[in-house]
């Protein structure tokens, strides 16, 4: 993970692979969107989040005393932006992945689309519900759709074996919830025709699925 500042504070967190390297220029993507991009000018500086603690079996990073590393971190948040830090209605601070990360080189995978598609059943499960899980079936709707709709019958979406992104606060509530915008999706997805069940009930009362 790199993170990209400017003059008056951090800019963006962008993850890419450290094997392929990352462009000078890279272009970052929302993993909940992958419409929303932004382009990190070449020469914004830069550091590195990760780094490497062993290398062979050898340590090569010693973590540094106490109180420096109490000031780094004191250092750290003074550079976000106010509006990150409050409590109340924060802003997203902005964290994407590279393009190249992010998506197959050259765009859309075909084979895996089509061993997905050419499945009698697919059932879907994962974390998170609000993201990760999300954006693929996404995805896999939008192939769907563009091939034949009545596909969406063969997805069976796990909604007991899944869960939103919720970020508690400590006295009872949370500070950020993404529960609504998970069970919207849902909603969608069915409305699409594909089939939100439960691993409670048997696979054999699966809408269709008796007739497998």
């Amino acid at each position: 993970m790199r993170r990209f500042r400017h003059a008056d504070g951090f800019l963006a967190d962008v993850i890419f692979d450290e094997d392929a390297g990352i462009p000078a220029e890279p272009e970052m993507v929302d993993p909940l969107d992958h419409t929303r991009r932004r382009v990190i000018p070449e020469g914004t500086p830069f550091e590195d989040l990760l780094v490497p603690v062993l290398r062979g079996g050898a340590p090569v990073w010693q973590a540094p005393p106490l109180a420096e590393a109490r000031a780094r971190s004191a250092a750290q948040l003074a550079r976000f932006h106010a509006g990150v830090k409050r409590l109340v209605h924060p802003h997203a601070y902005p964290v994407g992945l590279e393009r190249d990360f992010c998506l197959p080189r050259g765009g859309r995978n075909p084979a895996l689309i089509e061993s997905l598609l050419s499945s009698d059943a697919l059932v879907v499960a994962g974390q998170a519900a609000s993201h990760c899980v999300k954006a693929t079936v996404e995805d896999l709707l939008r192939e769907i759709q563009a091939r034949d709709p009545r596909l969406a019958g063969r997805v069976y979406l796990l909604e007991d074996c899944m869960s939103s992104v919720a970020v508690p606060d400590g006295k009872g509530g949370f500070l950020s919830d993404f529960t609504p915008e998970a069970e919207a999706a849902l909603g969608r997805f069915a409305e699409a025709g594909m089939n939100v069940v439960r691993s409670t009930t048997p696979i054999g009362e699966w809408p269709g699925m008796g007739m497998k």
